[in-house]
Formats: C-alpha cells, sequence, structure tokens
C-alpha cells in the first residue's frame, strides 16, 4: 500500500486519522436509531443493532473483522469503526492513510 519511505513522510505522518466527534456523532443518526454516545455515556460505543441499513451493517462487519482486527465483540460499533464508516459511505478520503498507519504499527 506504501512503500517505507512513503510511510515516514512528512506528508503521511501528519494526515489525519480522525475525524471530530461534533461530524461523527450527529452523522451517526443518519444511518441508526438513536444517539453515538452522549456527554454522560462511560464509553464511546453503540450496538450494531441500531443501523437501520443492513448495508451499513455488512460494511462494519467487514471493517469489524479485517481493519480493526476483532472477531469477537462485532455487535459493536466503536468510534474507529464509525470513522471508518464514515469515511467509506462519504468519501472523505482518509481511510487509506489511516489503514496506512495501521499497517505500519503492525510491520514495526
Amino acid at each position: 500500500m506504501y512503500s517505507n519511505d512513503e510511510s515516514v513522510s512528512k506528508t503521511f505522518l501528519d494526515a489525519p486519522t480522525t475525524t471530530s466527534v461534533d461530524v461523527l456523532w450527529p452523522w451517526w443518526s443518519t444511518i441508526s436509531a438513536g444517539d453515538f454516545a452522549t456527554s454522560r455515556a462511560r464509553s464511546t460505543k453503540a450496538r450494531v443493532s441500531r443501523i437501520y441499513g443492513p448495508l451499513h451493517r455488512y460494511l462494519h462487519r467487514c471493517i469489524a473483522v479485517t481493519i480493526a482486527g476483532r472477531h469477537d465483540s462485532r455487535e459493536w460499533v466503536t468510534q474507529n469503526d464509525l470513522f471508518f464508516l464514515h469515511d467509506l459511505l462519504t468519501g472523505g478520503g482518509q481511510l487509506g492513510i489511516q489503514v496506512g498507519h495501521i499497517l505500519r504499527r503492525v510491520r514495526l
């Protein structure tokens, strides 16, 4: 995906790897029932069963078992999962860089 030189370049290392909760949490309500998290919530995750569409649930399953590497607790959407879903469905363009960062950590 990225060469060694690319993965240590300033452009790669300075690229955004998250999206603000001010964007993600309201967006969650467009694909699901209820809020993703509240200011009083102890955790920042929500149940997959709250997602309306089967395509979005399927995309989440793919994210959970591949990019996120979770083969258990796939019934929860974490904030990182929400970032990946948002990027895939809105064309944010940050997904490749985020995956590159994950692969770089694994490789080191």
